[in-house]
């Protein structure tokens, strides 16, 4: 029977990078929403706010075609996205079109820490900068950066409710808290996970 793993949790909270190493360590093939969507921000650009929520929704729709292609051969799947509340019927849906089990390893923690985090990750030289544009790119020749997005408390906030990502699971769910990351035991992750699939 194949497996769906999905790492959720808000932005921020380290998914890529927990991701990455479950899927070296399981074998499994990884697919990331973001990654995704850079792409389409270097090939296709956006010049306005409903632009670049297009290339958000076309990044999950790609993310959807390739973990069902991997299930549909019956192999295993990894996607990693900010899975909100919304999207569990997609997924139960890409799921259940092959019967395959699921299991959902969803990242928290304290939300100020999550905030700060973001806030850094916004201004990191290997940080796609298109992520904290709103209005358009790529930028013209001489622009500056515009300011970035996400970078107002109240609007975090207001984003984190409306998000609803702790309503988001499917299968056993396996919850890590990633408030000061560098403590999270990825080795116990990982024995948590297989746990749950035996």
């Amino acid at each position: 029977m194949s497996t769906l793993y999905i790492v959720a949790g808000l932005p921020g909270t380290g998914k890529t990078t927990l991701s990455e190493y479950l899927q070296r360590e399981l074998g499994v093939p990884l697919f990331c929403k973001d990654k995704m969507k850079e792409i389409l921000f270097d090939v296709v650009g956006f010049q306005s706010p409903q632009g670049k929520e297009q290339l958000d929704r076309a990044s999950t729709e790609i993310l959807y075609y390739d973990a069902r292609h991997c299930l549909e051969a019956g192999g295993d799947a990894m996607i990693e996205s900010n899975f909100k509340a919304c999207d569990l019927p997609d997924v139960e849906k890409l799921a259940g079109e092959f019967g395959c089990r699921c299991v959902t390893l969803y990242l928290t923690g304290d939300l100020r820490a999550i905030f700060d985090r973001l806030c850094a990750r916004n201004h990191a030289p290997d940080r796609h900068p298109a992520h904290a544009i709103d209005d358009h790119y790529p930028l013209l020749p001489g622009e500056s950066d515009p300011a970035t997005i996400l970078e107002d408390w109240d609007e975090f906030e207001a984003m984190v409710t409306s998000w609803e990502v702790e309503k988001f699971h499917l299968g056993p769910v396996v919850t890590v808290d990633t408030t000061d990351f560098s403590k999270v035991d990825f080795p116990s992750v990982l024995a948590e996970l297989r746990a749950c699939l035996q």
